[in-house]
């Protein structure tokens, strides 16, 4: 079925672009508010600065350093019918939400905030009206935005990446997330490696640490090995799934969670008959810094 679906995808798109409606230009949406990302600007290829102000309580929320629980879905655009119901279950012990294929309907915004999330979406374009593209919410506002867009080079549609940051009670770093979306219809890796590169320059960065999630359409050696090679000079662990339903292609995983400076806690997938993917959940903590003693420092030396 999953295989099925994609094929049915792909040729949903070549024989029926004007289904498609472009945006006309690449922009970001949210229900709480965005910020500068506190890297290099020129990095990012949209930017919205707006204050949070007294009225805004969602601003002041942080993530529980004791545990972080990540849900990463490609939602098929939440076509299926469930799908939205089914979500609406996953969602309820998760801290952060990283949706692929996110469809800004006005039942997803009643969810995400009837649940008391904060949710921002980088459109890749709009399908009757409504954005869709890489959907990131969470139990607390990110302190830091900015966002990515790679067009395919066959269907000429953009993948979307987004880039948020959030406050860590108790913790001086921010916990980087970055939601991703990567090209899929290539005769080469050309433009895979491209969107990656953007990705890589904005987390190293970053001192704190990440969470790299998401849809990476790693169906041949060649995009995983480029994958790999990012992944390692950042400093990310790959997470494992002991039983693992992941969605496959030609026999690879396309979805990954990568982590850095995180201890994991708990992992699993879940199989799902609401998308052509499987949803993945994750549990994180963010350990106290150790702080070097005296004596320690000594003990070091010697």
């Amino acid at each position: 079925m999953k295989r099925s679906l994609f094929l049915i995808t792909l040729f949903s798109a070549l024989l029926f672009p004007g289904y498609l409606i472009s945006t006309g230009g690449y922009y970001t949406v949210g229900n709480n508010g965005d910020a500068v990302l506190k890297a290099n600007s020129a990095l990012c290829e949209n930017i919205v600065s707006r204050e949070a102000t007294v009225e805004e309580p969602l601003a002041r929320k942080e993530l529980n350093p004791d545990k972080i629980t990540l849900l990463s879905w490609n939602s098929y655009k939440g076509s299926i019918p469930g799908w939205l119901d089914n979500f609406a279950r996953l969602l309820q012990d998760a801290d952060l939400i990283t949706l692929q294929e996110g469809y800004m309907t006005d039942s997803l915004v009643e969810t995400l905030d009837a649940n008391d999330y904060s949710w921002d979406i980088a459109s890749a374009f709009t399908l009757d009206t409504m954005p869709t593209g890489v959907l990131t919410a969470s139990k607390a506002t990110p302190s830091a935005l900015c966002a990515t867009w790679d067009k395919e080079p066959i269907l000429s549609l953009p993948k979307t990446a987004m880039t948020t940051e959030y406050r860590i009670k108790n913790r001086p770093d921010t916990l980087m997330l970055v939601n991703i979306h990567m090209v899929n219809f290539t005769l080469g890796t050309k433009s895979f490696a491209n969107q990656l590169e953007k990705i890589e320059k904005i987390i190293l960065q970053h001192r704190g640490p990440v969470i790299l999630a998401g849809d990476f359409n790693t169906w041949s050696e060649a995009r995983l090995t480029l994958l790999q090679n990012l992944t390692a000079r950042t400093g990310l662990t790959q997470l494992s799934f002991t039983a693992d339903h992941r969605t496959q292609f030609f026999g690879k995983v396309l979805d990954h969670i990568y982590s850095r400076g995180l201890r994991i806690i708990e992992t699993h997938t879940v199989e799902s008959e609401y998308s052509d993917h499987n949803p993945l959940l994750a549990t994180f903590a963010y350990p106290q810094p150790q702080i070097a003693t005296d004596d320690s420092a000594h003990s070091t030396s010697m």
